[in-house]
């Protein structure tokens, strides 16, 4: 089974990112990076707040972030179907968690540790 986590950070903007509308340093605006999108909450360069990141691959994540990554609770969809809605640590699936198959069943219920389950015993 994969590992649950963003495949790539949201660091400072001016080094990886070009700023297309608003206010990317402090405020709300919208970003492309070389791999996708990020459309959201800024503060001091760095996506913080409510944000959605959308991937060329058609991976979308909306959720909160701080300090340029995902932390919080926050949803990751995937573009084979499958999605993670839960808390997230440094851009991982870290917490408490539930992953879904494209059918929106329920695959796997319970705690994570830096995007991996901890107790496999729920997996469905």
């Amino acid at each position: 089974m994969k590992e649950y986590g963003l495949f790539f950070f949201l660091i400072s903007f001016p080094l990886f990112s070009k700023c297309i509308s608003g206010n990317c340093t402090n405020g709300y605006g919208t970003a492309v990076f070389p791999k996708g999108i990020y459309i959201g909450e800024w503060k001091n360069g760095k996506a913080d707040g409510k944000g959605r990141l959308e991937y060329k691959n058609g991976n979308i994540y909306y959720g909160e972030w701080k300090n340029g990554r995902a932390n919080g609770v926050g949803e990751m969809s995937y573009a084979d179907g499958t999605k993670y809605v839960g808390e997230w640590v440094d851009s991982h699936a870290h917490g408490y968690g539930t992953i879904y198959d494209k059918d929106n069943s329920i695959i796997y219920q319970g705690k994570w540790d830096k995007g991996k389950m901890v107790d496999k015993e729920q997996e469905k």
